[in-house]
Parts: structure tokens; sequence; C-alpha cells
């Protein structure tokens, strides 16, 4: 959805007032219940907003996805859905019980009967029985989730903050900017990063081809001597290289992407759930930038044979 439009629950003609400016605006709108509620999982106390609507109406608006398969979860007649984060952070498992609180610190404990998948915040799903179930009453919607078809969203809120009730209209698109900006902050210490390892491959590569050159300079002295070519010489000497290069790279990846896996899952916070999945591109840059690599330092090593002095055999 592309906006929220909250209002006072408690002003009787909120909701219908501000339900006939949508329709006449032409944007689509569901009505739902959405506060913020502080919770814990018998340790630690932490918050998260809460969502409740009508049966079989978040699709299209919430997606609420399997942790595990990616099938679209729906909320049940008992208990809450919580985000993968949640879960894995409080170790919170299906079947588990989570506490929320009201505004007077009243516990209500409930059941955790899902995880879903979400990236950024966190939030719990309750059906409208479910949240009955916990607290005891009804959720009264106060928000309204809008999909705004083309219409102006400071149109639609220079008609909505004259109307009784009316709180707030937050545009979607400012938390997708967020985080945008987080995500060009990231990029930046990746680029730093790769920029700083290639210096280091670079090095790295630069002192074990000289090293390996110079253990192998009296020996391809000698194959001089004894009648090899210099293109033979090269030949035999780049074959190790290529397959320690080869070899590498089917070593390097793999572990490169296991330790990728593992900087990503630290650098995640309680509230933010980074792609965690292999990139394939990442995969082709490295091994494209390690072959350049030994491709440029080896051809300089090896270009050095055809000066090789064959007094040096004796030495």
């Amino acid at each position: 959805f592309d906006a929220e439009l909250t209002f006072d629950p408690d002003n009787p003609e909120a909701a219908e007032k501000l339900k006939s400016l949508l329709d006449s605006s032409g944007v689509e709108s569901i009505l739902v219940y959405q506060d913020n509620h502080a919770f814990s999982d018998g340790d630690s106390l932490s918050a998260c907003k809460l969502i409740s609507a009508e049966p079989d109406s978040l699709p299209g608006w919430y997606n609420l996805r399997d942790e595990n398969n990616e099938s679209l979860v729906s909320e049940s007649e008992h208990g809450v859905l919580i985000t993968k984060r949640m879960h894995e952070t409080l170790a919170l498992n299906p079947g588990d019980t989570i506490t929320f609180y009201n505004e007077s610190m009243s516990a209500f404990p409930t059941e955790v009967t899902g995880i879903f998948n979400n990236y950024f915040g966190q939030i719990s799903f309750a059906s409208q029985s479910a949240f009955r179930e916990i607290f005891g009453t009804d959720p009264v919607p106060n928000c309204f989730f809008i999909k705004l078809n083309g219409f102006s969203i400071n149109v639609l809120r220079d008609g909505a903050r004259w109307l009784p009730g009316f709180i707030s209209l937050e545009d979607a698109a400012a938390r997708r900017a967020q985080i945008e900006s987080t995500a060009k902050a990231m990029d930046v210490l990746i680029v730093v990063m790769i920029v700083a390892a290639g210096l280091m491959a670079w090095f790295i590569l630069d002192n074990l081809s000289g090293s390996y050159m110079l253990h192998k300079k009296k020996e391809l002295t000698v194959m001089r001597v004894n009648g090899f070519t210099t293109k033979e010489c090269v030949r035999y000497a780049a074959s190790e290289l290529i397959i320690t290069t080869v070899l590498g790279l089917l070593l390097g990846v793999p572990l490169g992407a296991q330790i990728g896996y593992r900087v990503i899952r630290l650098t995640e916070q309680r509230f933010l759930q980074m792609d965690r999945t292999l990139d394939i591109r990442s995969v082709i840059f490295s091994a494209l930038i390690t072959a350049v690599f030994a491709l440029i330092i080896n051809g300089r090593a090896l270009s050095k044979i055809r000066d090789l002095k064959l007094s040096d055999a004796a030495n």
C-alpha cells in the first residue's frame, strides 16, 4: 500500500467521514487496528506494532510469507504471528508464549502461532478473534491502509486534515526512503571493503608469484641450458600457477560466501533483516577479479623467464 491514515477511534464520526473522503477520491482502502504494544518473552521487554484486520482482508496489502517456503501465511483464530527477526533474536517458536502489555502495563499472555518474513520493523498480526481472546475486547479500528492509484497524497492530506478525528497521513515512500538511505550507506561500506580486499589480494598474489619464480629460477635456468625453449619453460611454470589459481577460486568462492553470510547476520539489527540469499553476481565478479589479478601478476612474473641468465644455473 502507499499510505497510512491514522485517526482517533474515540471520535464517532471519524471513520465514516474519512472513508467517504477516500471513496470520493477514487483510492482503495481497508480499515485496520494498528498500535504499538510493549511485549516480553519472559526475559526482556521490547515493543512492536500489532495489527488486526477483518478476516482475509490483508492479502494484497500485507503479504505475509512463511519464513521457510515463502508460502502465504494467514492469521489464525488463536495467537499471533511474529517476524522472523523476533523469532531469531528472542528465540520464540510456534507454541511459545509471548506477553503483550496495554497502556497501563497489564499483562496479556498469548501463543505464537506462526512466523513470517519481514525485512524492516517489528510487527505482529492477530486476527480479530485472536485479539479478542488476548485482550478481552474487540480491536477498535484506528487506521486506513491506502492505495492511491495515482491520486496525490498531498491533496488527500489537505482534504483529510479538516475532518474530525484525523491524526496523520503518512506516505509509505518515506519508509522506503529510509531503507534506501540505509542501503546506500551500506553500499559505500561495501565498496570500501571491495577495494581493500582487492588491494590485499593484489599484494598477496604479487608476493606469492614473486616467491614462486624465485624458487623456480634455478630449475628454469637448467631447463634453458638443456635446450628447452622459452615458451616451453613458460608453459611448465604457468601450469602450477594455473592449478593453484583454479583451486583458489573453487575453495575461495564457497568459503567467501559462508563468511559473507556470517557478516550479514552480524550486521542485522533486531528490527532489520537483510537479504541473505547468495547473489550470483558476487560470485561472478569475485571470480573475474581474481582471474584478472592472477593473469596480470603471473603474466608479469612469467615474463622474467625470457631474461634468465644461463650462468645462473651454476649458482
